[in-house]
């Protein structure tokens, strides 16, 4: 593998496996130091997207009280298990964060380059098109919560007009006589 010149004296190798760059010299201060600026970046960004799942799970759950008042049990129960879920799910990440980043440095893992050479290795039509995902998902997301209250309220009426209808009795019956009794009787 060829070396190159790195931090400190220290030299840079690529290794095989993965492509991150490996330090020889593990103990530099100045490459822990930058460890723990990653590290921390890394909980800050944890904790912010832990938290606006949060607030976006305490949202809907008080929409869902204001809405229902008789399930006021069951969504102060879920208001619950959601923090406990959240905060769980919070320390296990940044346990996670921890032990990888740390097994990183002990293997001598330059643990910001390792960071931000994929986020700077992303072209403009590569980013371009991870906008446009993120807005067809926003997009459909949107269709599928202003579309689900009147497909509801069509499906509801569609299985009221077939309970209604007597002519069908047996569930072994073909679906053409379903169809050309419901179209006679219209």
């Amino acid at each position: 593998m060829p070396a190159a010149p790195g931090v400190g004296g220290a030299t840079l190798a690529r290794s095989r496996s993965f492509s991150l760059r490996v330090l020889v010299d593990p103990l530099n201060p100045q490459r822990i130091l930058s460890g723990l600026l990653v590290v921390a970046l890394e909980v800050s960004l944890i904790a912010v997207i832990v938290g606006v799942l949060y607030v976006a799970a305490t949202v809907v759950l008080s929409r869902l009280a204001a809405r229902n008042r008789s399930r006021t049990a069951w969504i102060s129960a879920a208001r619950v298990r959601t923090r406990r879920l959240l905060v769980s799910a919070l320390f296990l990440l940044i346990a996670g964060v921890l032990v990888v980043n740390a097994g990183l440095l002990v293997w001598g893992v330059d643990l910001q380059s390792s960071v931000l050479d994929p986020i700077v290795s992303v072209t403009a039509e590569r980013r371009s098109a991870m906008v446009a995902a993120l807005g067809k998902l926003v997009l459909a997301a949107v269709a599928l919560f202003v579309l689900t209250r009147p497909l509801r309220r069509i499906f509801a009426a569609a299985e009221t007009a077939i309970n209604r209808w007597g002519q069908l009795k047996a569930n072994s019956e073909s679906l053409a006589r379903f169809f050309r009794g419901s179209t006679a009787s219209s």
